[in-house]
């Protein structure tokens, strides 16, 4: 994974760019909002921001959806490690 500091100028501004979108965001998962995530949404749809804050914004309803949240914090202990990384 690609540390922030290896950035394009271009990522960078992105990254900054939809950070200050994101600010209504009260999340509890924080991890949710680190740089490192934040990047791969961004990549995920070429640099543009409008389609990369939509996704994201999805992906929240999605996890709100389905208690993602919810069911990290209650911690079951039978789903493996590598599924958690992907929530």
């Amino acid at each position: 994974m690609q540390e922030t500091s290896v950035l394009s100028e271009n990522e960078k501004i992105a990254l900054s760019q939809f950070k200050e979108r994101l600010k209504d965001l009260n999340l509890e998962n924080q991890d949710l909002m680190e740089d490192r995530r934040l990047i791969n949404w961004l990549r995920a749809r070429d640099l543009k921001l409008d389609a990369a804050e939509s996704m994201f914004r999805k992906h929240l309803d999605w996890r709100q959806e389905f208690n993602i949240d919810t069911i990290l914090k209650h911690g079951f202990n039978n789903i493996p490690e590598e599924a958690l990384k992907m929530l």
